[in-house]
């Protein structure tokens, strides 16, 4: 509890209490930015939960005690088995362990700073980053295909973000949300590939954003957010249908706990002017609302969702949200053609990083 303030220990300290008395948790843990030292009036306290009642998928469920906002993210107990997921690295490479009586999450922690940054396990992590990033290019072309401009160029900025964490993790910079533009410059000066820096920043279509656009997408985030959360309260009878995974994460996204979160953090980037990081984290959070969105309305009206028609859903739903989304997304009356121009100059920038990942792990690990 070191990593505390004072002030706030006792708060915390009931809250494991609380946690180790759960049968069905295995082992916690501390990870986030109160661990890296990064610690604000507006972070939370992220808490790796590790579920052994044979949970097969990763949800995260937000408490507010005695004024903090815990972030509890439950995993699978398998992601901390043997041998340890990649997709766990990150969390677990920062994780100070809270409860641990089978020494679990302490082992997992042990092997992943072992083998961290080394070559092997880098290429592993990236491979899986770059699959994730020709995955979201895959369903951007597939929604070009069907006319789908506004679903494709939405796609293609996920599938960016996923290409970007890959220069992040070679040069061994932290990979967080909040400071995302800001690592993503660390790395590409590190690995002297600052020209590829602007061109990420060109294409999240943030180069030069000032405070007053900056301003326009925390407004319009604030506006679609409390759109999609009255929708889902609205028809919330519809989310036990859901497959569990999809309803926690709805649940998730839509709790006023989070909004609040997100919206503070981004007033401190505001505060300090980081404008284009401040689009960037929300642009992230955008995405995943919007799938969420389109999950409950598919099943208000009965039918199979599909995530290359996100847009088209959306709007079919609820046109406001659409607008909302797009002003936010910076695609606002994006067309056929730029939105083809925009997936053609993913795509290379991701193959050419495909094409030059080995030659960067040999140059800048180990």
């Amino acid at each position: 509890m070191e990593v505390f303030p004072g002030s706030i220990r006792g708060v915390f300290s009931g809250l494991v209490e609380d946690l180790s008395g759960d049968p069905g948790v295995v082992a916690l843990g501390l990870f986030g930015s109160w661990v890296r030292g990064e610690g604000s009036a507006s972070s939370d306290f992220d808490v790796l939960v590790v579920d052994g009642s044979g949970l097969d998928y990763e949800y995260g469920v937000v408490e507010v005690r005695g004024g903090l906002v815990v972030d509890l993210c439950r995993v699978p107990l398998g992601w901390v088995g043997e041998p340890v997921s990649p997709q766990m690295d990150y969390r677990l490479h920062e994780t100070v362990v809270l409860h641990d009586p089978g020494g679990v999450l302490g082992a997992a922690r042990e092997f992943v700073e072992r083998v961290f940054m080394s070559r092997r396990r880098v290429e592993v992590r990236t491979e899986g980053l770059l699959a994730t990033a020709e995955m979201q290019l895959s369903r951007a072309s597939a929604a070009l295909s069907r006319g789908d401009s506004e679903t494709a160029s939405a796609y293609v900025g996920a599938g960016l973000g996923s290409a970007a964490v890959v220069l992040m993790d070679v040069a061994g910079v932290p990979v967080t949300r909040r400071q995302f533009v800001w690592g993503l410059r660390r790395a590409c000066v590190k690995m002297g590939m600052e020209v590829v820096y602007r061109e990420f920043l060109d294409r999240f279509g943030v180069s030069g954003v000032g405070r007053r656009e900056a301003s326009e997408v925390v407004e319009g985030f604030e506006e679609t957010w409390t759109r999609v959360a009255g929708f889902v309260s609205e028809h919330g009878g519809v989310l036990g249908g859901l497959h569990g995974k999809v309803r926690r994460n709805v649940e998730y996204l839509t709790g006023a706990p989070v909004l609040g979160g997100v919206l503070s953090r981004v007033g401190e980037m505001m505060a300090v002017d980081s404008c284009a990081e401040a689009v960037v984290y929300l642009r992230g959070w955008m995405l995943p609302l919007l799938e969420g969105f389109a999950w409950v309305a598919s099943a208000v009206e009965g039918v199979k969702y599909d995530y290359t028609s996100l847009f088209r859903v959306v709007g079919g739903a609820d046109e406001g949200v659409r607008e909302g989304a797009l002003g936010v997304l910076g695609l606002a009356g994006v067309g056929e053609g730029a939105a083809g121009e925009a997936l053609a100059g993913a795509r290379g920038l991701v193959g050419d990083l495909r094409l030059d990942r080995r030659r960067l792990v040999e140059s800048f690990v180990g």
